[in-house]
């Protein structure tokens, strides 16, 4: 099964509060990405929450999966984990997807499912680096569990230890971490 895992758990201290819950158009950023993510060719969603449970839960539709990490703060690593931890052990193939990438969109994502054969970490690549979202088959989970808890998986994307497939992906260097970067993103997107 293809699954995707959105990391939304942070309290979004540079943002000044709960980033997952700000107006993007006519949808909560949070809502946007797992909108998205359902519509691509993940065959599951999951969301790691942590900060803001309860009001970033209810934003989320039944047939989500929800993973609240009561670790939250000790980092994106330990979301991470947890959430990988979480995962039905059918989960052949895991998308991770940041819960502030309001520029990907299905198809941007269908880009990485596409990609993925079984053997490879398939990642995004942009402005000369590599990111998330990024596609770790089933074998790599073990690696995702050792990462420490204030990393994320940035450096099992640098091919060093791992067999990697960076794919060019413009939309993924957006993220959002200021209310100055989501009036910026909204300003262009309109």
């Amino acid at each position: 099964m293809r699954y995707c895992l959105i990391l939304a758990a942070g309290a979004g201290r540079r943002f000044g509060g709960a980033k997952q819950l700000a107006n993007v158009g006519q949808e909560a950023m949070l809502s946007r990405i797992v909108r998205h993510c359902q519509a691509s060719q993940a065959q599951r969603v999951g969301v790691v929450i942590g900060a803001y449970r309860d009001a970033v839960r209810s934003l989320l539709p039944s047939h989500v999966d929800v993973f609240y990490n009561s670790g939250w703060e000790q980092g994106i690593g330990h979301s991470l984990k947890f959430g990988v931890s979480q995962l039905p052990t059918s989960v052949s193939s895991l998308m991770v997807v940041l819960g502030d990438q309001v520029a990907l969109l299905p198809d941007t994502l269908n880009t990485l499912w596409r990609a993925c054969d079984g053997q490879h970490i398939v990642c995004s690549s942009y402005e000369q680096q590599r990111g998330v979202p990024a596609v770790f088959p089933a074998p790599m989970f073990e690696h995702l569990l050792a990462l420490p808890d204030d990393r994320g998986a940035k450096a099992l994307l640098k091919g060093e230890r791992l067999p990697v497939n960076p794919v060019s992906m413009p939309l993924a260097a957006t993220d959002i971490d200021t209310t100055v970067q989501l009036q910026a993103w909204l300003n262009q997107s309109t």
